[in-house]
């Protein structure tokens, strides 16, 4: 039993538990207009933080629980969900963003709703500049 706790607190100990920070962005064009709708994910080794728009373009990032903060670290950051329309969603929203179908308009270029596409990098650190602005494009016409 007590191998067993051994194990437990190195595991704990080397995977980061409790050193979440809190990070909070806003997303908009580059006229300042907010995106008002989608949610951000940072896609790091093994995990994937979201983050819901708020109307004002505003987010608040979690991992596991509502507003739980991220761990430091290296993400790929791209955005789910930015249309409007009728649709619904295949995939996985957790690693690809998923794949809309139906009735949709994007309000992004679509570039930045995939994680391998996106070019956009967060180095989360402590001390770190907040807000984390992220400035999207609309899509190509």
């Amino acid at each position: 039993m007590s191998r067993l706790l051994l194990v437990i607190a190195s595991l704990l100990l080397f995977t980061g538990c409790g050193d979440k920070l809190s990070l909070n962005g806003k997303v908009q064009f580059a006229d300042g207009k907010p995106l008002t709708v989608g949610i951000v994910c940072f896609q790091g080794t093994g995990i994937t933080a979201r983050a819901p728009i708020q109307a004002d373009g505003t987010f608040r990032v979690s991992t596991v629980k509502k507003d739980d903060g991220i761990s430091p670290g290296s993400y790929k950051v791209f955005i789910a969900g930015a249309y409007i329309g009728d649709s619904s969603v295949k995939g996985d929203p957790k690693s690809d963003g998923g794949i809309p179908e139906g009735n949709i308009t994007p309000l992004i270029d679509e570039k930045l709703m995939n994680p391998d596409t996106s070019g956009i990098i967060c180095e989360v650190k402590s001390g770190m500049k907040l807000p984390f602005i992220i400035e999207v494009k609309e899509p190509a016409k």
